[in-house]
């Protein structure tokens, strides 16, 4: 998944988004990784193997987030 575009860059090359958007996708793809049930987190892995995008990741990581909260009730 391409992340947000910006024009600027940081003196590292990235766009100030670029750090901001994995960040945040590392950040739910290790909380999934850590409290998700071992069928979602078997999941997940096999997306990702299977070359799935950015966004189809991250789409099922939140899906997957939503549903453990909701069942931990932490929604």
């Amino acid at each position: 998944m391409a992340p947000p575009s910006s024009s600027q860059s940081s003196p590292n090359g990235q766009r100030p988004h670029d750090e901001e958007f994995y960040s945040s996708f590392l950040s739910k793809l290790l909380a999934v990784i850590g409290h998700a049930d071992e069928t979602s987190v078997t999941r997940v892995i096999s997306v990702v193997r299977s070359g799935a995008s950015h966004d189809q990741i991250l789409q099922l990581v939140e899906e997957i987030s939503q549903r453990t909260n909701r069942t931990s009730g932490n929604a």
